[in-house]
């Protein structure tokens, strides 16, 4: 008997930065399961095996056009970062997803792949600073909301967004937004004068206590979107709560 386990998973997440002096700014990503029609038979399997129903369906482009179009309606721009494995059941994902999103050649639909597990396998996390490079010029240009709380005035819009997606869009889906994340945040502390334009990803003289509460952050709402939807905890969050994969970590990802 076939079971669809994954169940279409698409939320978004705005990360709001607050100042006493009543200036406001927030960044906004979205997530979303591949937009194709595709289950898994689910065994006792660490991978179950993916079926891809695209033949079966003869209306997948439509499909496809329709959340496309919805999605760049409602955020103008959206550069789609594609996590999964260049090999295997999620390669074919993969070539389809990339076939559907040259469709009409969509300028505001950029499609990007990132073989996560690949680039990052040994616990090279740093290498998610190579997606970054490929998607900085878009980042620029989408920028940030900012406002000003005691006036109500719109200071900033941030004019796209980032639209990432592992298989299920939980964990490598998590590492890659708090990554995202942590670039706005500090791009906006800057533009704040809160810390130094010279500053890097330690944020400066208040490094400790912002990546503190950074980290908890996005590691709890990893946990949060992971529970609901699978019963357990995220996995990886050892990076996200600490900055560093850990063989602990990983023996946890399997408990879990």
């Amino acid at each position: 008997m076939y079971i669809i386990s994954r169940i279409y998973l698409y939320l978004k997440t705005e990360q709001i930065l607050f100042t006493p002096e009543g200036k406001c700014a927030s960044f906004l990503q979205i997530r979303g399961s591949i937009p194709l029609f595709w289950r898994q038979n689910v065994r006792i399997k660490y991978k179950p095996e993916l079926e891809i129903l695209n033949k079966a369906v003869s209306n997948t482009e439509e499909a496809f056009r329709t959340h496309r179009d919805s999605t760049i309606e409602a955020y103008e721009h959206v550069s789609v970062a594609n996590l999964v494995d260049s090999h295997g059941g999620e390669a074919q994902l993969s070539a389809i997803f990339r076939k559907l999103s040259q469709l009409d050649n969509k300028a505001a639909w950029k499609y990007v792949e990132f073989d996560f597990h690949m680039e990052c396998r040994k616990m090279a996390y740093h290498n998610i600073g190579k997606l970054i490079h490929v998607l900085e010029n878009e980042l620029n240009v989408y920028g940030y909301f900012e406002g000003n709380l005691q006036d109500g005035r719109v200071l900033k819009n941030q004019t796209g967004v980032v639209r990432t997606n592992c298989m299920d869009c939980l964990d490598r889906t998590n590492v890659v937004q708090s990554v995202l994340a942590k670039r706005a945040l500090l791009a906006q502390l800057k533009d704040f004068k809160i810390i130094e334009e010279e500053a890097n990803e330690d944020f400066g003289p208040f490094g400790e206590v912002l990546v503190g509460v950074f980290r908890k952050v996005w590691a709890d709402n990893a946990d949060a979107i992971s529970t609901q939807y699978s019963g357990t905890g995220a996995l990886k969050t050892d990076f996200t709560r600490t900055g560093k994969r850990s063989p602990m970590g990983a023996l946890q990802d399997g408990i879990n």
